[in-house]
């Protein structure tokens, strides 16, 4: 009984290896070089291909890497915008290739005559080049804004997504998607600061542009919005009153005055985020932070002695005067309405 037992074991040992064979082989035979070689490149590093896999995975690393290298040559020389993607995508599988052969032994790659490859400056340029007309490509077709462009642009994002997920300019292209796909858009609020608001700060928060009478900041009843677009505050720092002072002495006719340039100071900022929602409010789809600063400067002068001794841009600087410093209240509305005008610019 045991020994039947072994000889099953081994009996389906074998056809496991053989159905792998013929697997592997059927990839090859089907033109799918890249699936051979990550099949059988674990095992290539660790020496266990037989002669026949062996050339497979050869013959499979030459053969790709060769369809690639004519298909980019073909690609830059037909000078289109639109082909440094393909390109960055080859260049990728080479190297994606090269790389999963690399710690094969010193032998094997002189068997397989395998050449490490340097394609760092070509990734580089054709990534760079590929990021740029997609995110420019993308841009275009939302400005066209009627849907069939708008379909091919989510396409272009979603390429530039797989090309570099971290690309500075798909925040914005989504952004932008949105809005261009929805026909009604709810605006909120949301504080999450610590801070008690005047009602001032809301409504130059919230406040619509006639321009866009798709958006709305209050909530009818019986309205279905396509895309809510809530803007969350977190935080509302203010710096202190603040002066700066620079003494000197002017003549003049041997008349004599003592000047002092005077720059009072004072800012506040408001960060948080503008959320995209889903039209139910549940689904967040995209989260844009923002940071915007009211800044309060007022240069002027004081003087001690002879004002005929003054420079006439002392004059002016004294004529300047000091100006009270302006509450938080009202720099925070100022703040608010810079906010609101970089929101609505971005819902047109």
């Amino acid at each position: 009984m045991k020994k039947t037992c072994k000889i099953t074991f081994a009996a389906l040992i074998a056809t496991m290896l053989l159905s792998a064979c013929n697997t592997t082989q059927k990839l090859y035979d089907n033109g799918e070089y890249d699936d051979v070689i990550q099949r059988l490149a674990p095992r290539a590093k660790s020496g266990c291909l037989n002669n026949r896999n062996f050339n497979l995975l050869a013959n499979s690393y030459h053969a790709a890497n060769q369809t690639d290298h004519e298909r980019i040559m073909q690609l830059k020389t037909s000078g289109q915008p639109d082909v440094w993607s393909e390109v960055y995508q080859r260049y990728r599988s080479m190297n994606g290739r090269n790389k999963a052969l690399a710690g094969m032994s010193k032998s094997d790659k002189q068997a397989m005559n395998y050449t490490k490859l340097d394609l760092d400056s070509e990734l580089a340029t054709s990534k760079l080049k590929a990021e740029r007309y997609l995110s420019t490509k993308a841009n275009a077709l939302l400005e066209q804004g009627d849907e069939k462009s708008i379909t091919e642009a989510k396409k272009m994002v979603i390429q530039l997504q797989r090309t570099n997920p971290e690309n500075t300019d798909i925040a914005a292209l989504k952004q932008k998607m949105m809005v261009k796909s929805a026909s009604s858009i709810l605006l909120t609020f949301e504080n999450n600061s610590r801070n008690r608001l005047t009602a001032e700060f809301v409504n130059a928060l919230i406040k619509t542009s006639p321009e866009l009478s798709k958006v709305t900041a209050v909530e009818e009843r019986h309205t279905d919005y396509d895309l809510i677009v809530n803007i969350r505050l977190d935080e509302v720092n203010a710096t202190p009153e603040h002066t700066d002072a620079v003494a000197f002495e002017e003549e003049n006719n041997g008349k004599k005055v003592q000047v002092t340039d005077k720059t009072d100071s004072k800012s506040l900022t408001i960060k948080g985020m503008i959320e995209y929602y889903e039209e139910d409010g549940e689904v967040l789809r995209l989260a844009m932070p923002f940071e915007v600063v009211s800044t309060f400067k007022h240069d002027y002068a004081e003087i001690k002695g002879d004002a005929e001794a003054c420079s006439s841009q002392t004059l002016e600087m004294v004529k300047a005067g000091r100006v009270p410093f302006p509450t938080n209240e009202s720099l925070a509305v100022d703040a608010a309405t810079k906010l609101n005008s970089l929101l609505m610019e971005q819902l047109k």
